[in-house]
């Protein structure tokens, strides 16, 4: 999707407070953005016929059904907050591979892989995107790279298990599938506003955390920022972790 014009009122579908997880997440990314806290990375192996325009399809219907996809973070406010942005045309890169032989395309794989990692998320921008690259006519690998304070193990999940069965859908009708309406995510912010705004709840955290301190593994007593540390493993030391995991 493009947010060239996200600041835009008539663009903006709706807007809501950041949960509390959500704000401690974008915090520690915006504090260390070296250390690509909660940038999170997944791809997916699928042995079925490309097609972009029932790929296209699918994205434009799960973007308009998941306002989660069209959420901005508008973090320059004295409370910020998460906009919805109307939906609009999907934006993801195709890279056609099919030329090249299996050793090339596994390092061009495995090479995009690297330097996606590496790449920054916009969290004021698009806080995920989404890349295809076409390794057969009847195979391609699309990864996906999304902020984790919109989404979480679970929820990817969901929302691949559904881009996939619609994608399916689409390549044979043409159409997708007519699917229950999911809860939105604004139903939550407002519980926890509720929660976070009630007396007694305030009351109960502040006489359970009297005279507490912040716990040894906090860092609060050292001065050195996190790092970044290399460190070199062994093919068989690799292969034992992997095996332990």
């Amino acid at each position: 999707m493009h947010f060239a014009n996200k600041d835009k009122i008539e663009n903006v579908e709706d807007a809501y407070p950041m949960s509390m997880l959500q704000q401690g997440m974008v915090f520690h990314s915006l504090q260390q953005p070296e250390l690509f806290s909660y940038h999170t990375q997944h791809s997916y192996h699928v042995r079925s016929r490309w097609d972009d325009e029932a790929f296209k399809l699918t994205l434009t219907g799960l973007i308009a059904r998941h306002a989660i996809l069209r959420t901005v973070f508008s973090l320059r406010t004295a409370r910020p907050l998460q906009m919805v942005v109307k939906a609009g045309a999907p934006d993801y890169t195709v890279t056609d591979l099919r030329a090249f032989t299996d050793s090339v395309k596994q390092v061009q794989l495995s090479e995009w892989l690297a330097a996606e990692k590496e790449q920054p998320i916009d969290l004021e921008g698009l806080p995920w995107r989404l890349a295809v690259h076409i390794l057969r006519d009847d195979e391609f690998v699309f990864g996906m790279t999304f902020h984790h304070a919109i989404l979480d193990g679970w929820s990817n999940a969901t929302l691949v298990n559904e881009l996939l069965s619609s994608y399916t859908q689409a390549l044979t009708s043409g159409t997708l599938p007519v699917l229950d309406v999911p809860p939105a995510y604004k139903h939550y912010i407002a519980l926890e506003q509720k929660a976070l705004a009630a007396p007694a709840n305030q009351h109960y955290w502040r006489d359970k955390f009297a005279g507490a301190r912040l716990p040894w593994w906090s860092g609060s007593h050292l001065q050195a920022r996190s790092a970044k540390v290399a460190i070199a493993v062994t093919d068989t030391a690799s292969i034992r972790i992997t095996g332990l995991a």
